[in-house]
Parts: structure tokens; C-alpha cells; sequence
């Protein structure tokens, strides 16, 4: 588990500082932009954690959790989400301490086709 909490932790530091927050801001401010910043988080994490290890590595609880992830579908086609997610994607495949999550998701992606 302190690998995922390690790689989880850098993930999270991507996604403050492509969305201009700090880690406080990103899991519990309520301002729009923190909460789309929140749930594009929880959109990259639940690509290969459970539910139970993103409310471990981010302090969330499970209704946060599954709220954002089902608020999530609704904003996925937005411009501004599409772009940060773009630019956070390319950000976790060049780093060293999130390449390996990178690597997973683009195995799991190319095995569902």
C-alpha cells in the first residue's frame, strides 16, 4: 500500500499544480474550479484504484468519492476538462514516480479493445 500511497501522493501534486490549487484547495475547497479539479483527480485515480484506496490516499470519504466519479461523466466532454486532463496525462507518463501508473492504464486500455 505505500507504493500506491506513494505514486497516488505524486499524482496528486500533478493535478495541483496543472489546476493552480494546493493540496487543500483540490480536496476541499468548494468553489467550482476545485471541484472540477477534485473530480478529475478521482477520474485518474479510479483508473487502477479501488474506491476504499482513493478515500485512503486522499482522505475522501466514499460518498465523496462515488459523487464525483458519477458528477464526472457530465463534465468529461467540457474543453478546459479535456485539455487539463491532457496535459495531466502527459505529465504522469514523463514522470519517474508515476510512469508505472501510465504504463498500467495504457495496458488496461489496449487489452479492452
Amino acid at each position: 500500500m505505500k507504493c500506491i500511497k506513494n505514486i497516488a501522493q505524486s499524482i496528486i501534486d500533478i493535478v495541483c499544480e496543472e489546476c493552480d490549487k494546493d493540496r487543500h484547495q483540490l480536496l476541499k475547497g468548494t468553489s467550482a474550479e476545485c471541484v472540477e479539479a477534485r473530480g478529475i483527480l478521482i477520474h485518474i485515480l479510479s483508473r487502477q484504484l479501488a474506491d476504499c484506496q482513493i478515500c485512503c490516499v486522499t482522505g475522501l470519504s466514499q460518498q465523496v468519492v462515488n459523487s464525483n466519479k458519477n458528477k464526472f461523466r457530465q463534465k468529461e466532454d467540457r474543453w478546459s476538462v479535456k485539455v487539463t486532463l491532457q496535459e495531466i496525462d502527459k505529465r504522469i507518463t514523463a514522470d519517474e514516480r508515476t510512469k508505472l501508473f501510465s504504463l498500467t492504464n495504457k495496458i488496461l486500455i489496449q487489452n479492452k479493445a
